[in-house]
């Protein structure tokens, strides 16, 4: 990322202060706002749901039957649709370090509540997404958000080390500087070439996933 270039958290669209809750209201944090300003995010709203069937809407439930996670509005079932329209929108914006939900819904809920059976779930979005994800319950304390924002900076690294060591193997390179330590790292290219595992704990080592495959 550039220095100059914000990192972008998604954050469920009501929550951002958008009316687009399935009854027309919001959920507006100015407490979110202003954190993510002091850690220098731009926050990014989405609602799937809003996006799909508009505002006002009737509103979803998730149940649970066999193995089945549905999704019902009125008499219409529609969590495939749902959980399409995350994957597209995690797709849209494959380059945020953060998801923020609104607590409870079937879309952005961490956990949705599928209470046919006392269990809860995951909602599509949090599913669709690779980077670290919460919910607006979960960031109501000062450990909480220290906590996430770690998460996120955990993320943000692993995304660079990926960038520098693919950008390596596309030019052929044997190494690329590690952006913190300075030190050089082979590439997971290279340790391929050598034949066999040097057992030096490399980090992009290709002996690891093989020697599992074959249960060694």
């Amino acid at each position: 990322m550039r220095p100059d270039k914000k990192s972008k958290i998604l954050i469920s669209s009501c929550v951002f202060g958008n009316r687009v809750r399935w009854n027309g209201s919001n959920r507006r944090s100015e407490e979110i706002h202003e954190w993510a300003e002091t850690n220098g995010f731009e926050l990014v709203p989405v609602c799937p749901e809003h996006e799909l069937f508009g505002t006002p809407r009737k509103p979803i439930r998730l149940r649970q039957k066999d193995d089945e996670v549905l999704g019902i509005m009125g008499n219409q079932e529609v969590f495939g649709q749902l959980k399409d329209k995350c994957d597209e929108i995690a797709e849209r914006h494959n380059d945020v370090v953060g998801f923020i939900g609104i607590s409870n819904s079937p879309s952005c809920g961490l956990s949705a509540g599928v209470k046919d059976r006392g269990s809860t779930i995951k909602a599509p979005m949090h599913q669709s997404l690779s980077c670290p994800t919460t919910e607006i319950s979960s960031m109501n304390t000062e450990a909480n958000r220290s906590t996430f924002l770690k998460r996120i900076k955990k993320h943000e690294k692993q995304v660079e080390i990926k960038r520098l060591h693919d950008y390596a193997v596309s030019k052929g390179s044997r190494t690329y500087q590690d952006p913190e330590s300075g030190f050089l790292v082979m590439t997971s290219q290279y340790l391929s070439s050598k034949g066999s595992c040097c057992e030096s704990g490399c980090r992009h080592c290709p002996w690891e996933s093989i020697r599992g495959k074959n249960g060694k």
